[in-house]
């Protein structure tokens, strides 16, 4: 599991568009993401002549994505003067309460719905493959894939805040799966 320290901005994907289409949230400045590759594996004993444990290998790989981090409301001390202009502009107010921030996200994925499109904006790193460009993304063969820093896209499984009541901020965990839409809603 790999863990990455940065700040991420999420969106929704514009199949319109071909791309991002609304901006739902930054994740920001203190944001955490925890990349997990899953292998199912199915693991038993079998009494026999030669008995012991076997395992198989089931071909099924399932990519997790955890984004844990503080939703810091614009009149927070540690919040970088950039990333309180970014949230003033996307609220269009002049003051954002992290409930706010965690308000716009449920929005998002109760009413509006996955896949989203997650950016990492200071490593270059993109969950936005889908199968609307799959080719560009990784080539005919799929031969460049993940090596370009670029995953399939999120679907968010759980969102999980703690009320911070005593503390400066909404602690936030988003668990999602990466993949592609099916063939049906692509």
């Amino acid at each position: 599991m790999s863990v990455i320290y940065s700040d991420f901005a999420l969106y929704t994907f514009d199949a319109a568009a071909g791309g991002k289409g609304d901006t739902v949230a930054y994740l920001l400045p203190n944001a955490e993401l925890n990349h997990r590759h899953k292998n199912q594996v199915e693991a038993r004993v079998i009494k026999d002549e030669q008995g012991g444990p076997r395992a198989r290998d089931q071909g099924v790989i399932r990519n997790e994505v955890n984004i844990s981090g503080t939703f810091l409301p614009t009149n927070a001390s540690d919040l970088p003067d950039e990333h309180k202009q970014g949230l003033r502009d996307l609220f269009g107010q002049a003051e954002v309460s992290d409930q706010d921030q965690v308000n716009r996200l449920a929005y998002y994925l109760t009413k509006v719905g996955a896949p989203f499109i997650l950016e990492d904006l200071d490593e270059g790193i993109t969950y936005d493959v889908g199968w609307h460009n799959r080719a560009e993304a990784w080539g005919a063969e799929d031969e460049n894939a993940y090596e370009n820093g670029r995953y399939p896209m999120l679907w968010i499984r759980d969102v999980d805040t703690i009320d911070a009541s005593r503390r400066l901020g909404e602690e936030y965990t988003i668990k999602a799966h990466t993949g592609f839409q099916s063939i049906e809603e692509a």
